[in-house]
């Protein structure tokens, strides 16, 4: 299965996402069914591209029975992992600089290749701030979009809330593994988003922490899915700003 052949890619030492892709790009069809057939393609790859490591067979093992316990919890958990060349794979999201080769997912599948708008903002905003987030929420649900947002506190949920309001579609962007919910606080609202055929997501494997940089570059996601993004409230050096800036943008 290819989503357990990249997820070893990704537990090898010293095989970043631009390595991935050179590998992924010599392989018409990469789906090797153990770690000597890893190397192999490593190998090939090396000899059109220089400068990569081939690592030993003994990281390569442990590597793919990380990968394949990963897949295991997550089918245990409700999880499908998206490769990025899947037919289900969100055609727009290909188009950003970037794009995660995995997508961790929970829900409705289909909500990915609708149209997409996204309503970012403050996680303090003001109360004015809020109502204005939901009805945007609401009126973009409305009109039959779908609402993609990260399902912090204030902005997020204000507007994840009032896509729920008309039973729209709308989509959590998260920035750490679809185990666990942050912040707590919206453990209710997770779980209503899928109950109501909606999709949360992260490119980040089950068991993933929610570190500072992960919220950073789930921001290209949130955009790369949209048509447009919406910023309802920020603080002037906000991540909110940047984003709506088009600096995470295709």
């Amino acid at each position: 299965m290819e989503a357990v052949s990249i997820l070893t890619l990704q537990y090898i030492p010293r095989i970043g996402k631009k390595t991935i892709n050179k590998i992924l790009s010599v392989s018409n069809s990469f789906d090797p069914s153990n770690a000597k057939e890893i190397i192999r393609i490593i190998k090939e790859t090396k000899e059109s591209y220089e400068k990569i490591a081939v690592p030993e067979l003994d990281v390569v093992c442990k590597a793919f029975e990380k990968a394949n316990r990963i897949y295991d919890l997550s089918i245990e958990n409700d999880i499908k992992i998206l490769p990025i060349d899947d037919s289900k794979y969100p055609k727009i999201l290909k188009l950003v600089k970037d794009a995660p080769l995995l997508l961790h997912t929970k829900g409705n599948l289909k909500a990915l290749n609708e149209d997409c708008v996204a309503i970012i903002g403050s996680r303090e905003p003001t109360s004015f701030g809020i109502s204005k987030a939901e009805y945007l929420g609401s009126f973009f649900a409305k009109e039959g979009f779908t609402v993609v947002s990260g399902l912090a506190k204030g902005i997020d949920t204000a507007a994840h809330k009032g896509a729920l309001k008309e039973d729209g579609l709308t989509i959590a962007v998260l920035a750490h593994g679809l185990d666990t919910v942050y912040p707590r606080s919206n453990a209710n609202l997770f779980s209503t988003i899928i109950k109501k055929n909606g999709l949360i997501l992260s490119e980040y494997p089950i068991g993933t922490k929610p570190y500072k940089n992960c919220f950073v570059e789930r921001d290209r996601i949130q955009s790369g899915l949209s048509l447009g993004t919406f910023l309802v409230e920020s603080k002037r050096k906000g991540g909110s700003i940047a984003l709506s800036a088009g600096k995470s943008q295709k």
